[in-house]
């Protein structure tokens, strides 16, 4: 009913009608976090109002100052709540420009991350810029057939130019809501096989220029899994996943869609309230269609539609949601209000930070309950009371947890310290993220693997392949040439040419968003103690790896055996 939001209470001895048992051992999905989407108008009303600070804290801070807020999706370019249509490149002879973003949603962004530097961001398109569809015109249609490696680049320079800025993209979405155009609003359809097109595109783009950047597709209703199905049998491995809404149907259909596809990942990206708040009512549904929904089927994030919105439910372009709320409701003149959401969101990211990996749970009847082990060795839970409540007794694993009241209709957090449980560090992407502090090569260097070969260029052909002498020579000498986004070429101090893998030995060509060969790159991993270690990353992603001695002089590809890094020698 409201009356105790967020309020703390303390952990109880004593007799318990129910037992809920939690799993440790048996660990699920790492989560990104749960949030909202910061749209331009979100972003606008919190960086001008005067209470800016106090709602940047209420957002973003861990309890009980705020709620903790730990995942935020971005929109690529206007979506319909913002103040203007705009995109980053208006004409096909325009510079990409995200400069308009400086005016309010980078500094939100920045003033978000100071509070909580574990904040992760996802990010969707509503459309591709105008002269790319068959239409001419942001709201509605489609993307032209011809324009498909246009709109790849224009994606891959959002990611690029992002992380450049310190926000790299987690996932991308290639397109809100792809099975929907509207005259009305910006908008795009997206079919089965333009996703696996615009895939195909996109990602080899991506692993060239070193961003690891989650694809994925869909981001649309539950009502809609069949054409999500259909989706990812086009797309298989070219995306990651797929992301949710909640605007049709029920998350019970993620039951046989992760069944189907149990290696690509699910997102819950977007649900908004309507109008005047109904606390109780309003919590019962987002946590049966939005929490415990998808959490228990896999999803890696929970966010809401506008984490901010005036009391008009504004600003947004016209005719589109007139009833859409926000987690909070901010006064132009001052003054902002906590929606039900955003209390409901505190229970979860409070518990549940960005990292925490999700762990089974045996729910009992009347009582449901999802749990987490955090980065820091927690375990938080969230449990929800379906009848008049009752003490429950918590087991994790053979050890006891207490004892906790639940209130009638209820929603509680629990965190129990450290109790020896741990979670794997995390798997690095497929395509590890570079480190973010500039690199500095020797002016001349070997490159020694872990077999404790060499990288040669064969002659003049500059292909990579490994040599077995025991000392390294002039073929063995290489310099780093910068290729921009902290990536570079190598360059043979003895033959000029630049090591690639086939086709022209241009040593920027692959950074043209329309390459046609790719060339080997060396991406940083490590930096540490002055020794510099590297990845060559090859053809589609994949990292150049050596034959151990005596298998084979050339480079092979190789996607995670843990042999493919390369420590640079001064030479």
């Amino acid at each position: 009913d409201g009356s105790a939001k967020l309020a703390a209470v303390a952990a109880k001895a004593g007799e318990a009608t129910r037992r809920v048992v939690v799993r440790p051992d048996a660990l699920r999905q790492r989560l990104l976090g749960f949030g909202g989407s910061m749209t331009e108008s979100s972003a606008q009303l919190i960086h001008c109002s005067p209470d800016r600070e106090r709602i940047l804290d209420a957002l973003f801070l861990p309890p009980p100052a705020g709620v903790g807020m730990s995942c935020l999706r971005l929109c690529v370019g206007a979506s319909d709540f913002a103040t203007e249509y705009y995109n980053y490149q208006p004409t096909p002879d325009s510079c990409f420009d995200m400069s308009r973003e400086n005016a309010v949603l980078l500094p939100v962004l920045r003033s978000a991350k100071a509070r909580n530097p574990a904040l992760t961001l996802v990010a969707s398109p509503w459309t591709a810029p105008e002269w790319m569809k068959e239409n001419g015109k942001a709201n509605g249609g489609r993307l032209s057939q011809s324009k498909h490696n246009a709109y790849a680049c224009y994606l891959m320079r959002y990611l690029s130019g992002m992380e450049e800025l310190g926000f790299p993209i987690a996932a991308l979405a290639l397109q809100n809501e792809c099975w929907h155009s509207a005259d009305s609003a910006p908008t795009m359809l997206l079919d089965p096989e333009e996703t696996k097109s615009l895939a195909g595109v996109l990602v080899p783009m991506l692993r060239q220029n070193g961003i690891a950047t989650q694809i994925l597709a869909h981001d649309h209703n539950y009502d809609l899994a069949e054409k999500a199905t259909a989706l990812m049998r086009a797309a298989g491995n070219l995306v990651d996943g797929t992301a949710w809404h909640a605007y049709g149907g029920h998350p019970r259909v993620l039951e046989d869609f992760v069944k189907e596809f149990p290696q690509h990942e699910v997102f819950f990206f977007e649900q908004t309230a309507h109008g005047q708040s109904n606390f109780g009512g309003d919590l019962g549904w987002a946590l049966e269609h939005l929490y415990f929904g998808s959490l228990q089927h896999g999803s890696r994030s929970v966010l809401h539609w506008n984490v901010a919105l005036d009391p008009r439910n504004g600003p947004r372009l016209e005719s589109t949601c007139p009833t859409c709320r926000g987690l909070v409701t901010v006064d132009p003149a001052g003054g902002f209000q906590e929606e039900p959401e955003y209390t409901l969101l505190g229970h979860f990211a409070g518990v549940l930070p960005s990292g925490s990996v999700m762990v089974d749970v045996e729910n009992v009847d009347g009582v449901e309950v999802v749990a987490g082990i955090s980065p820091s060795g927690a375990m938080g839970m969230v449990l929800r009371s379906r009848d008049a409540g009752g003490a429950v007794e918590l087991v994790v694993g053979e050890e006891p947890g207490g004892v906790v009241e639940l209130p009638e209709n209820s929603v509680v957090s629990v965190v129990l310290p450290s109790g020896g449980w741990r979670v794997p560090r995390p798997a690095p992407p497929f395509l590890a993220q570079p480190v973010q502090s500039p690199v500095r090569f020797p002016s001349r260097f070997y490159l020694k693997s872990f077999h404790g070969t060499w990288v040669a260029a064969h002659g003049e052909s500059s292909d990579a392949y490994q040599s077995d002498v025991n000392e390294p020579g002039a073929w063995e000498l290489w310099r780093a040439v910068p290729a921009g986004n902290r990536l570079f070429v190598l360059q043979s101090l003895a033959h000029s040419t630049f090591l690639h893998q086939g086709g022209s030995r241009s040593a920027l060509q692959h950074l043209a968003c329309f390459a046609s060969a790719l060339r080997l790159v060396v991406r940083v991993t490590a930096e540490a103690e002055g020794r510099i270690q590297v990845n060559l990353v090859a053809d589609q992603g994949s990292l150049g790896m050596p034959e151990k001695r005596g298998d084979g002089p050339y480079l092979k590809q190789d996607n995670g055996s843990g042999w493919e890094s390369f420590w640079v020698v001064a030479g």
